[in-house]
């Protein structure tokens, strides 16, 4: 989205916040590094937001620093990307968390389902731009091979990804089918105690070509949908999905397997991929789906709700 600002010729800068103190210097070449089309400055936000036009929250941590440092003329807006007093236990976090969503902050919502949540929990509207998928990253291989097994991305410190449901889903679903290898991305698993190959974290490429030599994976997330489903989908694989309520406002591929968020009916799903006769069919169809996606409609609109909030409807 920075970059998609900058091609339009905005000046940025990304203000940072830790505790221990910001190194301006190293987050700097860490940005170029990862981001290298990003030229944004890098700025420490306790000393002040300041010579900006807008300034732009990104989670309920930085909505607060908003308050907190932006004491001059600024327009404030708000990219809300999960519902994310769902991060928490209903408690102190929660409740920081969804007061946010209150602040006299123009609201962009990332996807149907998340300004349907805000606007029950909240009464008030968002803006709306959509999902994306990087096609050109995410593809079908080009190369033949038999698909085998599932894939799993894993993040045990993460309640919304759903972590301890998967294990007990990949348990069952290793009883049913010990032929079949599961493969886990991400954090390590804890306690999954059935035979496994651990990935750990992958580059994009690297992740389009695990995806597209296995048949099905698990993509559960609880606070808003998962960007790993499409980019599954995009290289053959077909997603397994928790249910969710406005889930599928987001996600209207047909391919998607949406599911019942228990054990048992996760792991069948999952068998019934493994085990249907066409599963090479099914994986054509499912990649063709997502062919042409990307993220630029969401550039577009962001851009476009930004420059409408800073010059005027």
């Amino acid at each position: 989205m920075i970059e998609a600002l900058e091609a339009r010729g905005h000046r940025c800068a990304v203000y940072i916040y830790d505790k221990h103190g910001v190194d301006t210097a190293e987050l700097t070449t860490r940005i170029r590094r990862h981001w290298p089309s990003v030229t944004s400055e890098v700025r420490d936000v306790t000393a002040g937001i300041s010579g900006v036009d807008a300034i732009m929250a990104t989670s309920w941590e930085s909505a607060h620093l908003v308050v907190k440092y932006g004491r001059e003329p600024v327009r404030r807006m708000y990219f809300i990307q999960d519902y994310e007093p769902y991060f928490y236990g209903y408690g102190a976090e929660y409740e920081l968390a969804a007061m946010t969503y209150r602040l006299p902050f123009r609201r962009i919502a990332l996807g149907e389902m998340l300004d349907g949540m805000l606007r029950e929990a909240t009464g008030l509207s968002s803006d709306v731009v959509p999902f994306g998928c990087d096609s050109e990253v995410y593809r079908s291989p080009a190369e033949g091979g038999v698909r085998a097994g599932v894939v799993f991305y894993c993040r045990p410190d993460f309640p919304r990804r759903g972590y301890h449901l998967a294990a007990v889903a990949l348990r069952e679903f290793h009883r049913l089918h010990p032929e079949q290898q599961i493969h886990v991305y991400g954090a390590a698993p804890r306690g999954l105690e059935i035979p496994h190959v651990f990935h750990g974290r992958l580059t994009t490429a690297e992740l389009n070509a695990l995806y597209g030599r296995t048949i099905a994976g698990l993509a559960l997330s609880f606070t808003n949908i998962t960007l790993v489903a499409e980019e599954m989908l995009a290289a053959g694989n077909i997603p397994v999905v928790n249910e969710m309520a406005l889930a599928r406002l987001v996600l209207p591929n047909p391919h998607v397997r949406w599911v019942e968020p228990t054990g048992s009916a996760l792991a069948q799903a999952l068998s019934g991929l493994v085990t249907a006769r066409d599963i090479d069919a099914v994986a054509g169809a499912a990649a063709d789906s997502v062919v042409g996606r990307s993220w630029q409609p969401t550039h577009d609109a962001v851009v476009r709700v930004v420059e409408e909030e800073v010059y005027g409807a």
